[in-house]
């Protein structure tokens, strides 16, 4: 199946992998990839494509005080500028 999605480049290869993640909102966040997820439309819903992580540290600790290691985040491919693979 043909997909139209902007993945940025993120894939379920890059699961359990350290990233270093560039948000539209300028968070930069290193991170691990637990998931990536991709469903396009279908008859249920309008479909979705995003990473589920834990976050190590980022650059707006204070902005966001409950972002703690070994908590799980999801963030949408939309919300995603780039990455980079840090191991």
């Amino acid at each position: 199946m043909t997909t139209a999605t902007d993945t940025k480049g993120l894939s379920r290869e890059l699961e359990g992998k350290i990233l270093r993640v560039f948000f539209k909102d300028g968070e930069i966040a290193e991170l691990k990839l637990l998931n990536f997820e991709l469903h396009e439309n279908c008859e249920y819903c309008d479909g979705y494509a995003g990473i589920i992580y834990d976050v190590i540290q980022t650059n707006r600790p204070k902005d966001f005080p409950d972002k703690k290691t070994n908590a799980c985040w999801w963030a949408d491919l939309t919300n995603i500028e780039k990455f980079e693979l840090v191991s």
